[in-house]
């Protein structure tokens, strides 16, 4: 549970990895999307991963990825070893940024719907039944 379920997205300007200069603000990206928060050292991150790279291949929803406390070079490395599940990938290096999502660990997971409001909070691993079972339904529902 997070108090920002129901309301807008925070105004939240991150870098992009791998880009020297500029920002995106998730307010600003259509919804609806995923925002998964995750890191290069994070175990659990390694598990969910097969998940997302499964839902990017059905292109049903854009994932947006927010790599947390972490350094580009690890976090690129991570992403080259293990697959690329994210549509844009945004880089919040000391934490700082996250904690306004609410975020308090790795991996975390939002449903924005296309209002910008904040319709699901996941903490932990996603795993294939949550996906099928929380996510997708919501995700159909916000598209509907």
């Amino acid at each position: 549970s997070s108090p920002l379920l129901g309301k807008q997205v925070p105004n939240i300007s991150y870098p992009v990895l791998n880009q020297a200069i500029g920002e995106i603000n998730i307010k600003d990206i259509d919804g609806p999307y995923l925002i998964n928060i995750f890191a290069s050292w994070c175990l659990p991150c390694v598990e969910e991963l097969p998940v997302l790279i499964n839902e990017k291949n059905k292109n049903r929803v854009k994932i947006i990825g927010v790599n947390y406390k972490d350094d580009p070079v690890s976090a690129n490395n991570w992403l080259a070893t293990y697959g690329n599940p994210y549509d844009l990938v945004l880089f919040d290096k000391d934490g700082m940024k996250s904690i306004d999502l609410g975020v308090y660990g790795v991996p975390e997971t939002f449903i924005i719907d296309k209002n910008g409001l904040i319709r699901y909070k996941h903490i932990g691993p996603l795993d294939k039944k949550i996906l099928i079972e929380k996510i997708m339904p919501l995700i159909n529902d916000l598209d509907g």
